[in-house]
């Protein structure tokens, strides 16, 4: 063998040192591209940071709750159950009683006809011209189920009722009983005109009534009218409670007592001075009273416009439907408003204490007040209590 060949230094098996340094570079090489193609962020670099299991990055802080307005709990259910309350005094009831009575008066007129009995009565059938007649009644009269003019002259010189009818073909029938004179129509669409004269301290009842009835002289007594429809016409009374069913349009110089106001339908109310004052509006109406003198009552479900020029004493009203109330001076011993629905209330007197609740699109507005007031708006109207 060649010793040249001999003394060649031999390869041993594995990766030179050198091969392992070019690795080391070219992947350092590869690693700074990468990073250095990376996008970096407008305002600055962007950091990654890393988070153990261990660890918890602190919340940031919560911002501050915005300060809350007071509230005021006003209780509005007691204001509608204190309006419900007063308003049960309406004696609608009474009148229908009255109604009732008149009925069950005419069956026992015909009961005793046919028994050849007899009775404090006379039956008007089928009237055709002039009926007139006097009876021993001084607690007054009830007229049930007529279509009637009826005109009522009240006297303090009569010690009895006189009545006179007109009319064709109406059948009427009359009673007296406990001292009180109840003409009933049998046929209640046949037109009549009646007259009466009556005793200042009489009463006068009018059930399921149709027609115009208008009261000339002072009376004592107490008016209570359920009417279809039709007009009433007084110039003074000792109370009234007059509830309209269809349409009407009441007028009354001075109700000495207790008024109490009920429109189902279209009727307006017009009253120079009152009492107590209660009313209903479920249809729709005009209400001007002068003045009322001992408190107020109103529940308004349907569309009113009430235009007082004064209110003395507790006030109380439950507002859902719309409208307007406006009482132009008084002074409210007590009040209560809850405005609901879109109806705008405003009493420029003084009141002492006021609740006001509105809660609806409506308006509550009152001028001056002395005591505690609450008030509770929730609704896109206003409130306003005056100092």
């Amino acid at each position: 063998m060649d010793a040249s060949l001999s003394n060649r230094p031999r390869l041993q098996p594995g990766i030179p040192a050198g091969g392992i340094a070019a690795i080391v570079v070219t992947l350092a090489a590869m690693s700074w591209g990468l990073f250095s193609d990376r996008p970096t962020d407008t305002h600055g670099p962007r950091f990654t940071f890393a988070v153990g299991d261990g660890m918890v990055p602190p919340a940031p802080p919560a911002p501050p709750a915005a300060p809350r307005a007071p509230q005021v709990q006003v209780d509005a259910e007691g204001i509608r159950s204190a309006v419900r309350e007063a308003m049960r005094s309406l004696d609608v009831e009474a009148i229908r009683r009255a109604a009732e009575q008149g009925r069950a008066a005419a069956e026992r007129v015909r009961e005793a006809s046919r028994a050849g009995g007899s009775m404090d009565s006379a039956a008007l059938a089928d009237v055709g011209g002039t009926f007139s007649a006097s009876f021993d009644a001084p607690r007054g009269v009830s007229l049930v189920d007529l279509t009637a003019d009826i005109t009522v002259d009240m006297s303090r010189r009569a010690d009895k009722v006189r009545l006179e009818v007109e009319g064709g073909g109406a059948r009427l029938r009359t009673s007296v009983q406990d001292g009180a004179l109840t003409l009933i129509g049998t046929n209640a669409d046949a037109p009549v005109t009646i007259r009466l004269t009556l005793p200042t301290q009489a009463d006068l009842v009018l059930a399921n009534v149709a027609g115009d009835l208008t009261i000339s002289g002072r009376s004592e007594g107490a008016l209570k009218a359920d009417l279809r429809r039709g007009d009433i016409t007084a110039e003074r009374v000792g109370s009234a409670a007059i509830v309209v069913r269809e349409a009407g349009s009441i007028s009354i110089g001075r109700v000495e007592g207790r008024l109490d106001f009920a429109s189902h339908g279209a009727a307006d109310l017009s009253v120079e001075r009152t009492g107590v004052a209660s009313l209903t509006v479920n249809g729709h109406s005009d209400v001007q009273i002068g003045r009322v003198e001992d408190g107020l009552t109103l529940a308004i479900p349907g569309h009113a416009d009430v235009s007082i020029d004064r209110v003395d004493g507790p006030v109380k009203t439950d507002f859902a439907g719309a409208g307007s109330v406006s009482i132009s001076e008084g002074e409210a011993s007590s009040l209560q408003v809850a405005v609901t629905g879109a109806g705008e209330f405003r009493f420029d007197g003084l009141a002492h204490d006021p609740v006001v609740l509105a809660s609806g699109v409506g308006s509550v507005h009152i001028a001056r007040h002395e005591g505690r007031s609450r008030v509770q708006n929730t609704g896109q109207g206003t409130a306003y209590v005056g100092d």
